[in-house]
């Protein structure tokens, strides 16, 4: 409850503002013999949802549990789709480059050849 982000029996800021009373409250509860499922339900209705070290599975939490692996389900078949695509192009394009050598003609090609080689050679 300090902002320190600890549980209530670890919390080790000297001259706390919230552990002090906090666990003299629970020693209380402890002392009257409440059920532990009791004495967080009274904790929750006094300070809220942000006492609990972890938030409930309810809501908006659950939500925020259950994003990451949805957004990463959500990516693997993107990148899956990405991949299925480019490797139907591969195909496409080496079909493309045949047909563009079936319609030039070998005299063209040899001429092609020897003119590269022509300049290189200079």
């Amino acid at each position: 409850m300090c902002g320190c982000n600890q549980v209530l029996i670890q919390c080790n800021h000297i001259n706390c503002p919230s552990s002090a009373p906090m666990l003299k409250e629970l020693e209380a509860h402890i002392s009257t013999g409440q059920a532990d499922d009791l004495v967080v339900q009274d904790f929750v209705q006094e300070y809220g949802d942000q006492v609990l070290s972890s938030p409930p599975n309810k809501g908006f939490n659950r939500l925020a549990v259950l994003l990451p692996g949805i957004a990463f389900v959500l990516g693997l078949g993107l990148v899956s789709l990405v991949i299925m695509q480019w490797r139907k192009q591969i195909p496409v394009a080496a079909q493309a480059r045949r047909e563009l050598q079936a319609k030039v003609s070998p005299d063209a090609m040899a001429r092609a050849r020897d003119l590269a080689n022509r300049e290189t050679e200079d």
